[in-house]
Order: structure tokens, then sequence, then C-alpha cells
């Protein structure tokens, strides 16, 4: 280990080094990150949802796929909870 060389930053090493950074401008850049997270989610989750709604004759099943559909909201509902819990 290197003498002298602290392993956590200060609260003054992680300020923004620009003082006319807007008040509100952190939590709308969070929203639109977790839109994006949302979105993404739901279009790859579509992707590898959907051949699983296909029963053994090959008809789709849109019922099972709405199921697996909601399920895969209320997974990403869940860790947005748990990240915005910790911020």
């Amino acid at each position: 280990m290197l003498r002298g060389h602290r392993l956590t930053p200060t609260p003054e090493e992680l300020a923004p080094r620009n003082g006319n950074q807007v008040e509100g401008s952190h939590s709308m850049w969070d929203r639109k990150r977790q839109i994006i997270w949302l979105l993404t989610g739901l279009v790859f989750g579509s992707f590898f949802l959907y051949p699983l709604a296909r029963d053994d004759a090959g008809a789709f099943d849109w019922q099972y796929f709405l199921q697996l559909e909601m399920l895969l909201v209320v997974v990403i509902g869940v860790m947005f909870y748990i990240y915005s819990r910790k911020s």
C-alpha cells in the first residue's frame, strides 16, 4: 500500500468542478436514464420472450406473452426502486 494516499475521495473531490450546474439537472438526467433503461429492457425482453410464447404447435399465445411482459416490467420496477432507494 502506498503511504500518504487515501482510498476514498473527499466530498470536495467528488463535487462538480463547475459551479454553474443547474439544481434539477441531475434528477432530470436520472429520469431520462430510467426511461432509457425501461425501453431497452422492454425491447430486449420482448425479443427474448417472443419465442417463449409459442406453444408446441407453433401458435403464438398472447396471454402468456403478456404475462411474461408484466413479469419483466415488475422486475424492472423493483430494480428501479432498489436503485432509487440508495441515492
